[in-house]
């Protein structure tokens, strides 16, 4: 399975599905790229790369709940149990998906087969 970094799923997100209209693009801010990784992680799972290569654990939606990205989705972290996790990812194929579905209009998604 290919990986991409969550924080760089979040700056293609951005850019394809708040493309600019009417001349106007959305600023890129850490907070915006930390909602974007937020709405990313409702639609595909997240895993935290360990130190070995190929190492990955998901980021449980229990924990997900508890916890905010920081850094424009480079940082998963719990605050008040004091994780922080860094190294995020998503699976390539999962993301593109889940893109195509989330820059469709509203009217289109709904005529699509299930897959």
């Amino acid at each position: 399975m290919d990986f991409i970094a969550l924080s760089a799923a979040a700056a293609i997100a951005q850019r394809r599905v708040f493309a600019p209209r009417g001349g106007q693009a959305l600023e890129s801010t850490n907070e915006l790229l930390d909602l974007i990784a937020l709405g990313i992680s409702t639609h595909v799972r997240v895993y935290a790369s360990g130190a070995r290569r190929g190492e990955r654990r998901p980021i449980s939606a229990a924990e997900l709940q508890r916890g905010v990205f920081r850094g424009g989705g480079t940082r998963f972290v719990i605050e008040d149990e004091g994780l922080v996790v860094d190294d995020l990812v998503v699976s390539r194929e999962e993301f593109e998906r889940a893109l195509d579905q989330l820059a469709m209009p509203p009217y289109v998604v709904g005529l699509r087969k299930a897959s």
